[in-house]
């Protein structure tokens, strides 16, 4: 914190300052100046935190002073000195806002603690508006994640952020950090406190920019501008990103991805320039490698069948000891991926998880893996999908060497083989050599699901594929899995799927909502 002390006699400033030193209190000292007049443009440049002034002075009063600063917007806490104990110069004093009134003569103790006082309801109330501050960015984070509007009061705090909501545009950029999920809480209060300490250091007053966040791994940076030109903006600003991008790098110890958004008009624009950033950020995905990447408006996000990697079919190659070509399925799904840049990512995610559930009674584990989660590119997908296809397809062999185990892979592949008919579970217990009561606990125990839930299972994913391929109406791929009622096929699909036969078929075709 820093000081400022106006008075016309020198020698009381000299000796106010050498008091302040003795102290210890942690004050700086501004540049000294004795006149009112002179002393204004100063104040107002350097904004001290405290000001202590005489009220008596040539030319203008110490009143006439604080007065002023107050027009200008200061924000400086006042002690008023005076040799005068008249009431109307201390009722005056508190009407400006004046923290105390000190009566010359006064001793140093009595300076040091008004001092005191002033500075820990300056650390107060730093803290209490820290604390509004982060909450109201978070606030306006998730605004933006959910495509709100902006209120005025939105955009009235930007003014307070020194931002430049007169700006003739802006762009937004979405920053990933690649930070481990697993790491340490204090890893993570480190890097707040330094984004913190480097947008009022360096975004603000270089950039006019500021950050929004909640989870630090992602950023919103709110950059605007207030030029006039608006050819080549892109290539003029690229620079501005690189920076941003190092200083993130260096300050932090951390990697950074980049997407840039178009330009926007205005605040209320911010929105949508979230989610082209975001957009633009997921090219990293296909790039396989962090960089900037800028939102092209003409890259459309092209459907990806959930069912990518024909899982029904990898399944049915891992039971009966195809690894080759269910790894030849996997690949050529990853390059149908390839081929389509537009894809998006997390129905990608989705295609690549749809498989591991089908796979997950093979690997005798749960559908959805947490470890898809640190996966940052497309490659990384590929390899990481190979691996559990290995791993699925060591399992089943083991399987198939285990009587009991073989004799489950042979009822699987006879529901494969059968799914059009009505099969029960009388039926299948005779195939397999057991009561209906041994085989219904047998099967589950083995398989980790119920048979009606697998039987259930096979037959919606066989749908979703003729959905997705064929010609056929949806009574007659009701038929073909096993739903030889039309109303009942349609409570078991929306059951499994959230949505009708006849919906799903219109969005695999891209009509969808």
């Amino acid at each position: 914190m820093n000081v400022f002390i106006l008075d016309d006699d020198e020698n009381i400033v000299q000796a106010l300052y050498r008091m302040i030193e003795r102290s210890g209190l942690p004050l700086e000292r501004t540049l000294e100046t004795c006149s009112p007049v002179d002393a204004l443009n100063i104040v107002v440049e350097q904004r001290p935190d405290i000001i202590i002034t005489d009220i008596r002075m040539p030319g203008m009063t110490g009143l006439e002073f604080i007065e002023e600063l107050k027009r200008r917007g200061s924000r400086s806490k006042v002690i008023f000195m005076s040799g005068y104990k008249e009431f109307e110069y201390a009722q005056e004093a508190i009407r400006l806002g004046a923290h105390d009134y000190l009566v010359k003569p006064f001793s140093e103790q009595r300076l040091t603690a008004v001092l005191t006082s002033v500075i820990e309801g300056i650390k107060r109330e730093r803290k209490s508006k820290h604390e509004r501050e982060t909450l109201l960015k978070k606030s306006l984070y998730h605004s933006l994640i959910k495509g709100y509007q902006w209120e005025l009061a939105d955009k009235e705090q930007l003014d307070g952020w020194n931002m430049q909501t007169k700006s003739l545009f802006y762009y937004l950029l979405y920053i990933e950090l690649q930070i481990p999920a697993d790491g340490s809480i204090e890893r993570f209060t480190d890097i707040e406190a330094k984004l913190r300490k480097w947008e009022k250091e360096v975004l603000l007053p270089e950039y006019h920019s500021l950050l929004l966040f909640d989870d630090v791994r992602q950023l919103a940076l709110i950059y605007s501008y207030a030029g006039q030109r608006q050819a080549s903006i892109h290539e003029e600003h690229r620079d501005v990103w690189v920076g941003i991008k190092q200083e993130i790098e260096c300050n932090l110890g951390v990697i950074a991805n980049i997407g840039v958004s178009s330009i926007l008009h205005s605040v209320s624009e911010l929105p949508k320039g979230f989610q082209e950033a975001k957009k633009a950020s997921q090219q990293m995905f296909f790039a396989g490698k962090p960089g900037i990447h800028m939102y092209d408006p003409s890259d459309k996000a092209e459907v990806v069948s959930s069912d990518l990697f024909e899982s029904a079919k990898i399944v049915e190659c891992i039971l009966l000891g195809k690894h080759q070509e269910s790894t030849e399925l996997i690949l050529s799904g990853f390059a149908r991926i390839r081929q389509n840049h537009h894809a998006d990512k997390q129905a990608i995610f989705l295609a690549c998880n749809n498989l591991i559930g089908r796979l997950s009674p093979i690997l005798k584990q749960t559908g959805e893996s947490s470890l898809m989660e640190n996966i940052g590119t497309l490659t990384e997908l590929q390899e990481w999908m190979l691996q559990q296809l290995a791993l699925a397809a060591m399992t089943a062999e083991q399987a198939r060497k285990d009587p009991d185990d073989q004799l489950i892979a042979k009822v699987k592949q006879y529901c494969l083989d059968h799914i059009g008919e009505d099969i029960t579970l009388q039926q299948i217990a005779e195939f397999a050599g057991y009561n209906k009561a041994y085989f219904s606990s047998y099967f589950k125990k083995k398989a980790g699901v119920s048979f009606w839930d697998y039987l259930t299972g096979v037959r919606i994913d066989k749908a979703k594929e003729l959905l997705e391929t064929s010609q056929l109406n949806v009574y007659e791929i009701g038929q073909a899995v096993g739903y030889h009622n039309p109303s009942h096929f349609g409570k078991m699909f929306k059951q499994a799927v959230g949505c009708t036969p006849a919906e799903y078929k219109l969005t695999m075709a891209g009509f969808g909502k």
